[in-house]
């Protein structure tokens, strides 16, 4: 959570710059192929709730990666 600043203009040429509260909310999910390889699908939106001028904003991205994980054999601790 925290502020974002918009500055952009409209298409009537109406010039935004406002500070806004934003938060990002997100889901996603983690496929282990092998001990160390892993396939990630998320998905996030990043919400800018209303302020003055602008309406409540949403951007949503959806991410995929593969994560591979190297070093030598793990240390047993007691």
């Amino acid at each position: 959570m925290g502020i974002e600043r918009m500055r952009f203009h409209t298409a009537t040429g109406h010039g935004i710059n406002e500070v806004v509260f934003a938060m990002p909310m997100g889901v996603g999910v983690k496929y282990y192929v092998d001990r160390w390889l892993a396939l990630r699908l998320d998905m996030t939106d990043h919400i800018a709730f209303r302020n003055g001028d602008i309406k409540t904003a949403h951007q949503v991205a959806v991410t995929f990666g593969i994560e591979t994980r190297f070093g030598g054999p793990r240390k047993k601790y007691r």
